[in-house]
Formats: structure tokens, sequence, C-alpha cells
């Protein structure tokens, strides 16, 4: 038998030995890799329902707002009609109050918005999840103003443009 020359021996047994450790410090590493994805996936997911919640309570807030502004404002209009009927000089009085309620109402919403917006400013693809609530607050607006006839103001007016934004950010397009 001749021997074989050095560039085509075989590997000694330390060689297989060096190679098996390397393969197992491999795996080692990807399996710490694994554990810190996983870890950094907790975060994130953690973060997203954190996001998720804050966003929850926002859009909740401004529905809130709007409903106990629209319902007052309506059940002091119908605890009015008699006013109004009865006396034309108080008229202007009671509509003063009422466009002040308003307006304080409409902050109100205007705020618990520019919160929204800041979240979304902040976390921008979080809000995509939420496009439903943007879209019964949409529905919830149109049907107390359309139940109350509340006046179109620069404030209203200003107050769903920004709407408008948040639902054209999330996909929803308005007919």
């Amino acid at each position: 038998m001749s021997k074989a020359s050095p560039e085509t021996s075989f590997a000694t047994k330390a060689d297989v030995h060096a190679l098996r450790g390397d393969v197992h410090a491999v795996r080692d590493d990807v399996h710490a890799l694994r554990v810190e994805m996983h870890g950094i996936r907790d975060d994130l997911r953690t973060e997203m329902h954190g996001i998720r919640d804050e966003l929850r309570t926002e859009m909740h807030g401004i529905r809130d707002t709007l409903l106990d502004a629209m319902h007052g404002l309506g059940a002091q209009l119908e605890s009015m009609r008699p006013i109004f009927r009865a006396t034309g000089e108080r008229e202007s009085t009671i509509e003063d109050s009422l466009k002040r309620r308003i307006a304080d109402g409409e902050k109100r919403a205007d705020d618990r918005l520019r919160d929204v917006e800041a979240v979304t400013k902040r976390h921008p693809g979080a809000l995509a999840q939420h496009g439903s609530a943007l879209a019964s607050l949409r529905t919830e607006l149109e049907g107390l103003r359309e139940a109350y006839h509340v006046p179109n103001s620069a404030e209203v007016a200003a107050f769903e443009a920004r709407l408008a934004r948040l639902e054209e950010a999330v996909g929803i397009t308005r007919r």
C-alpha cells in the first residue's frame, strides 16, 4: 500500500474533535440568538399591545367626549324649547350659552384627537389596526350632529378635517 500524500490525507481524530467543538459552538450561538430574538419579539409584542391599548383609550375618550357633549346639548335644547317659544329676548342669550358649550365640547374632543395624533406620530404603523374605531367615531359624530342639528362651526370643520386625515392614514375612504 502506498502512503497518501499530505494534500489528500484524511483528518485526524483531533481535527474531527475540533470541528465537532466548532459545530457545537455555532449551535450554541444560534440557540443564544434564537433566545435573544424571542426576547425582542416579546418586547415588541408588549410595546405594540401598550400602543394599541393607549390608542383604544384615546379613541374611546374622543367618542365619550363627543357623546357627552352632544347628549348634553340635545337634552338642553329639548328643555329650552318652551323658553325659545315664550321669549324672544332670552333666545339669543340661551343660544350664546349653547354656542359656548358646543365650543367647550369641541375643544375637549379636539384635545383628545390631538393626543391620538401625537401617539400616531410616535408609532405610525400602530393606528392601522384601529381603523374600525375611527370609522365608528365618524359614524357616531355624524349621527349625533344630525340628531341634534349641531351647527357646522369652524371648530367642528377643523376637527372633522383632522379626523379625516387620521382616517386617510389608516386607509378609510369617505364617500
